[in-house]
């Protein structure tokens, strides 16, 4: 018997999705139509093996972030709307243990239950499971049945009976409520807290607080399931007999069954069936009691389900009522925009709303249709498509461009009137008609211009002889639209003109309206508005959504309504305001498509408009061969918004496990590629094609990236630091819904990503320049040094030879000047002559010396500069006694003796061209010894030297300058001149330190040392 009925068992946990979704319910309400919808009009969508849906399906559930989790014989999946997953991943950290699963049921929050096939239950939550085991003696049951109470307890209806898991242990519940020992083939809690379970022949229930099971009916044979409508009845699903009410005195209030079947009532009342080998029906409760309103409506693989074996029913929070079969998973989702009757078009339909409400709707080929609340009748023969423009007394007027003839019905249906057009014009079409209060008539002929009939037809000549493409009656006001962003009000002679210079950008005006004191325009290029005389365009988030807008119209609650080439589009009466307060404020709008039954685009041409509103509030939408109808009011509640959910993160291709964002962020190492995808979605069952994503790396990214329907984000090489990813979505309704919690990781720096270590580089570059700067000026220093001795060698070469032979010769030749001046007598007039002369004589002598030894560098050993520069002042005449200041400054490291001896001469000729040459009253001798240059600076108050000397640095009489130059450029100095025509002049001669001193080593423990002394 248990083999017989396992294919029941399938079935029992949707009577617990029922309950657990109870909450949903209420948000779906209004999506329901007011209007019936046979159940093949409404919108179904099946996904077999080729769209990646599994087969075998045996339980549904859906969790609080959306996801549609499906079990199966073959394992378990989930699906975002788009997408189908096998769950977990097959390369993931965990596997389940069986794949032969049995029952689902969402905890409430983000995790699943999952029962298995003689394996006990896992509760999957965040990527991770946790495996419960069965207790003894049911370790080998199978679990048909789990259900989640709202205070943490799990049911499980296994085999024989019904345990509970609460605190981490196990009760068996049938057994402390007295319930008999049988097989059990259903669990069902109703909204009393009652709790209700049956066997072959028998209901049992528990009501709330009771203390054990109670039997209720006894003639059933096999009940499988149960349900539950709003106003509490309790209908029982009884296997090969019928779907009934548990108690209703409606006896014969049921439907036959020819096998098992899975019982769901949706948010509009309805019941559906889904049976295990033909299909699903679907019955309405609505009518009067005791009978149905009309027979179960099937739907079976002749009508595209994906097979007629179905197992599980379940609707979402979105309204949709999913069914599991074994080929895949079938959605049928309630059309928000109804198909006008069973008419099928094959134009663009004509529409316009009479004043009586009722509306007249022309196609190409058929006769006229009129509606209003008497029903739907087809009026007159055939005729072709024109415009239509309805009159004051509720009657309709057209161009039948097949007859030639303009014609008219009256408001009886009965045509009474037939025109012939303006003569020439009879082979012309008409683009746009209006009837004026005074009963004359406006029609635009295609490439004629504007004419006017009342019992004669006339040209509107002050209007451009071109067609207009469109025509408005606002009162005794006729708005008149063309090409080109020109618009013409006529109200009676007078004719105001607007144009592109006014505000109006729409490039080809198609719809004009008028609701309280505004004015609306739509066109190919978007929607305008007039406001204190002067046009104004409307702004949305999604400009391309604004394209070729030929309907427009407020409904009854004051939102705006357009028929554009991108759908069916509603912007909030909110949003409007805003709008008319703001012109620049971009509105947000909710937009219906293909999915909602607006199918096709609007006429751009002609006719228009494409949209109306009828005397029921009711809108009307014409687009390329179809008519759909809406009531707003079933809008009147938000479509739910999209759940995002960060699907996988992974690391160089290595998927990790999303860590929860309350507790420590990820951790990365640093100094490596680390690219790094995410993973994201955002559930939708509804809509999912309508879903458009962005993502930011906070951290990395300035701005939102706009990733459209892409799922991946991919980041490399980042830096160390602290990120956050965010991702967000919208449906098409202008918001975006953002991750609940970003997703925060951080980038732990490597060691030469630290800041120590960019210190340290900084000082080891530093210390590197410092010591090529030290080599290059040893290097410089170096070949000074060379030169320097190089000519100091040959100043001892000089030397030798010129004490070795020309002082030696001078004396030899002095002693015999001596022996003949001795030999002379004392009164002998030459003597004195000769002796003068001697004494001249050894004058030069000594001076010879003292050259022999200057060249030697050993003269003056003991004497600094400033010294010798004092004395080689005694020896110029200074004339009207100028002033002579030698200042020394740092201290005195011992000079090179050639340095010293250049650096004196060069001072020695300064002074003498400040005393001589520039008649300097007074002169300023600066000696500075620096650690890393020594100068010698001269500076007088005199006449100054003139710019063309000094810039050739003498020549031509002036070689004391030259020879300065030549001395400083000798050792490696450098000789610079500042001087100007009455301003005195300034002389600085520079060396290198390493250069100038002798030994500058024993000189460091005085390095920041000053001393400064006159002379």
């Amino acid at each position: 018997m248990r083999a017989l009925l396992h294919p029941i068992r399938t079935l029992r946990a949707c009577n617990l999705l029922f309950v657990l979704f109870l909450p949903f319910l209420s948000t779906s309400v209004s999506f329901a139509q007011t209007s019936e919808q046979p159940i093949a009009d409404i919108y179904h969508t099946g996904w077999t093996t080729r769209d990646g849906a599994p087969r075998g399906v045996t339980s549904l559930a859906q969790t609080r972030n959306g996801y549609l989790w499906i079990g199966t014989i073959l394992g378990l999946y989930r699906f975002d709307g788009s997408q189908f997953s096998q769950y977990p991943d097959p390369a993931g950290s965990f596997s389940l243990p069986s794949n032969n699963i049995t029952a689902l049921a969402a905890d409430g929050k983000d995790g699943i239950w999952v029962g298995y096939d003689h394996r006990g239950l896992s509760h999957l939550f965040r990527g991770e499971i946790v495996n419960v085991d069965l207790p003894s003696p049911f370790e080998s049951s199978s679990v048909d049945g789990i259900f989640c109470c709202a205070r943490g307890s799990v049911w499980v209806l296994a085999g024989d009976t019904i345990l509970r898991w609460h605190n981490a242990s196990w009760e068996n519940f049938a057994q402390s409520h007295d319930l008999p020992r049988a097989i059990y083939f259903s669990l069902f809690f109703d909204t009393r807290g009652n709790i209700w379970t049956s066997s072959r022949h028998g209901i049992y229930e528990l009501q709330a607080g009771g203390a054990k099971f109670a039997q209720v009916l006894q003639n059933v044979f096999s009940v499988t399931q149960f349900a539950e409508t709003r106003d509490g009845t309790l209908w029982i699903s009884d296997g090969w007999r019928n779907a009934r009410p548990l108690t209703s005195r409606c006896s014969h209030l049921s439907v036959p069954l020819r096998g098992t079947a899975a019982l769901l009532f949706d948010t509009t009342g309805k019941l559906w069936i889904g049976t295990d080998g033909h299909g699903v029906e679907r019955v309405n409760l609505t009518g009067a009691p005791c009978r149905f309103p009309s027979a179960p409506e099937p739907f079976t693989a002749s009508n595209g389900l994906t097979s007629n074996v179905t197992h599980v029913l379940l609707q979402d929070r979105f309204g949709n009522v999913w069914v599991g079969t074994d080929m895949g998973i079938d959605r049928f989702r309630i059309r928000r925009f109804l198909a006008f009757g069973d008419q099928e078009f094959k134009f663009y339909p004509a529409l316009v709303t009479a004043p009586d409400g009722s509306v007249w709707i022309e196609e190409q080929g058929r006769s006229l249709i009129h509606v209003s609340r008497s029903g739907v009748l087809k009026v007159g023969s055939v005729h072709d498509v024109s415009p239509l423009a309805s009159d004051s007394e509720s009657g309709v007027w057209f161009l039948d461009s097949w007859t030639h003839h303009l014609i008219h019905y009256s408001r009886e249906n009965r045509r009474d009137r037939i025109v012939n057009p303006p003569s020439g014009l009879q082979d012309t079409a008409a683009q746009s008609i209006v009837s004026r209060p005074d009963g004359s008539l406006l029609v635009a002929f295609e490439g004629n211009g504007l004419w006017s009939y009342s019992k004669k037809w006339s040209l509107l000549s002050t209007l451009p002889q071109k067609t207009p493409t469109v025509l408005m009656q606002d009162g005794n006001t006729t708005w008149i639209g063309y090409f080109n962003n020109l618009v013409f009000e006529l109200d009676g002679s007078h004719l105001q003109r607007y144009d592109s210079g006014d505000g109006i950008d729409l490039d080809t005006p198609l719809v004009v309206t008028r609701h309280d004191s505004t004015l609306w325009l739509g066109g190919t290029a978007g929607v305008d508005f007039m406001k204190t005389g002067h046009f104004h365009t409307l702004h949305v988030r999604a400009p391309e959504r604004f394209r070729g807008v030929s309907g427009l119209v407020y409904d009854n609650q004051g939102n705006l309504w357009l028929n554009t080439g991108f759908g069916a589009m509603q912007i909030p009466a909110t949003e409007v305001s805003k709008a008319l307060n703001n012109p620049e404020y971009r509105v947000i709008t909710k937009v219906y498509g293909t999915t909602d039954g607006v199918i096709g685009i609007p006429a751009q041409t002609r006719p228009v408009p494409s949209l109306i509103k009828d005397g029921d509030g009711r809108l009307w939408f014409a687009t390329a061969g179809n008519l759909v109808t809406l009531s707003p009011e079933v809008l009147t509640s938000p479509r739910p918004e999209p759940i995002l959910d960060l699907q996988a993160v992974r690391i160089n291709g290595k998927q990790t496990v999303v860590p929860d964002q309350e507790g420590d962020p990820l951790v990365l190492d640093g100094g490596r590629e680390n690219r790094i995808e995410f993973e994201f979605t955002a559930v939708d069952l509804d809509h999912p094609n309508h879903i458009i994503y962005r993502y930011r790396l906070a951290g990395e990214d300035k701005n939102w990236q706009m990733a459209g329907r892409n799922h991946i984000a991919t980041y490399y090489r980042l830096h160390p630091g602290t990120y956050r990813f965010q991702v967000a979505a919208t449906n098409g309704e202008d918001h975006w819904v953002e991750l609940t919690s970003p997703f925060v990781f951080r980038i732990r720096p490597t060691f030469y990503q630290t800041t120590w270590f960019m210190v340290a580089c900084w000082i080891i570059g530093l210390l590197c320049f410092w010591l090529l700067y030290l080599a290059r000026v040893r290097y410089v220093s170096a070949r000074l040094r060379d030169r320097i001795e190089q000519r100091s060698n040959e100043r001892l070469r000089i030397a030798r030879e010129l004490h070795d032979t020309l002082l030696q010769s001078i004396h030899g030749l002095m002693l015999r000047f001596h022996y003949a001046a001795d030999s002379l007598r004392q009164d002998d007039p030459s003597r004195p002559a000769l002796e003068a002369a001697l004494k001249r004589a050894d004058a030069l002598i000594l001076e010879g010396r003292n050259s022999v030894q200057d060249l030697r560098g050993e003269a003056d050993k003991a004497r600094r500069l400033s010294e010798m520069l004092a004395e080689a002042v005694k020896d110029v005449p200074l004339g009207d006694a100028p002033t002579v200041q030698i200042i020394e400054e740092g201290i005195a490291y011992p000079l090179r003796p050639m340095v010293q001896e250049e650096f004196c001469k060069i001072g020695r000729e300064a002074i003498h061209n400040a005393l001589h040459h520039a008649k300097a009253a007074n002169v300023r001798v600066e000696v500075r010894y620096g650690r890393q240059f020594f100068w010698l600076i001269c500076r007088d108050d005199g006449i100054g030297i003139p710019d063309e000397i000094v810039q050739v640095l003498g020549g031509n009489g002036h070689w004391g300058l030259k020879g300065m130059q030549e001395r400083a450029r000798s050792i490696g100095a450098t000789l610079n001149i500042w001087t100007s025509e009455g301003n005195g002049t300034e002389v600085e001669v520079r060396l290198c330190g390493s250069a100038a001193y002798n030994n500058l080593s024993s000189v460091w423990s005085r390095l920041f040392a000053r001393t400064q002394k006159a002379y």
